[in-house]
Order: structure tokens, then C-alpha cells, then sequence
């Protein structure tokens, strides 16, 4: 049994994300503010949570600093309310946090290229090819050669 398994999170962490995990921001609310206490603090303090629409039942995360500002990059404002039904790209890495290197969750500095998915495969599917003959591309409506 993995750690992830026997002490499960509410919030996204870096065991729930594997490869590349494209995600829609929520349109109603995208960020609230939660309470969390930290160890040796007598009082909790405040922290941003993004919270996502898709894929269905991807966890809220934490924001930190610095995915704040790359998500504000990533979509042109570091305002949250227009991040709204917006996707961005988040990946795991080592980082140093608390004096410790671990793994986290970081956002790509790019916006994904495709939000294609389906009820069966959430990840994001390839963009679709071309399909062309001797090197001229074709559409449906045009007739194809006959040899």
C-alpha cells in the first residue's frame, strides 16, 4: 500500500498527478480561501485553492506563489476571476519546500495545445492529423484518386 493510499488528501497533491495532467479551471469561483493550520503556529493561516471543472473529480490545490504566477502568465492576468474555464497544464517535479526536496506540482509556462478528452480517456488526446495523399492534403468533400 502506497502512502497516498493510506493517508489520502482532499487536495491535489504530486502522487495524483501523473505525466502531464491537463485541467479547466472552474468557472463558478476558481479560487477561495481556505484556513489551514500549520505545525508549531498557534493560529491557521489563510491560502488560496484553485479548484477545477475538469477532468471531472481532479482535487482543488493549493496554490503557491509561484503557480500562482505562472497560471497569471499562462493566461495573460493574474486576476483569478479570469482564469475561468480556462486550462492549464500541471506536472510534477522536485522542489525544495521546508528545507526538504520533494516532489510538487508545477504549472507549464505554456497553455496546453489541446483540451481534446472523452468520457473514457480524461487526458488530453492528440491533436488530429492531417491526412494526406502524394504529399496534397485532401478534405471530405473532395473526391479521392481512383487507381
Amino acid at each position: 500500500m502506497k502512502y497516498a493510499e493510506a493517508f489520502p488528501s482532499q487536495w491535489l497533491t504530486a502522487d495524483d498527478v501523473e505525466g502531464d495532467l491537463v485541467v479547466t479551471i472552474s468557472s463558478d469561483s476558481p479560487v477561495e480561501y481556505r484556513e489551514f493550520k500549520a505545525p508549531g503556529k498557534a493560529t491557521p493561516d489563510s491560502k488560496p485553492v484553485l479548484f477545477f471543472k475538469a477532468p471531472k473529480g481532479t482535487k482543488p490545490l493549493i496554490l503557491n506563489k509561484t503557480n500562482w504566477k505562472t497560471i497569471g502568465q499562462v493566461l495573460g492576468s493574474d486576476d483569478t476571476d479570469n482564469w475561468a474555464g480556462q486550462a492549464v497544464t500541471l506536472y510534477t517535479t522536485t522542489v525544495d519546500s521546508f528545507g526538504e526536496t520533494m516532489m510538487g506540482i508545477r504549472v507549464r509556462p505554456q497553455k496546453p495545445r489541446v483540451v481534446h478528452t472523452t468520457k473514457s480517456n480524461p487526458r488530453p488526446l492528440p491533436p488530429p492529423q492531417e491526412t494526406s495523399y502524394e504529399g496534397g492534403a485532401f478534405d471530405d468533400n473532395e473526391e479521392l484518386p481512383l487507381y
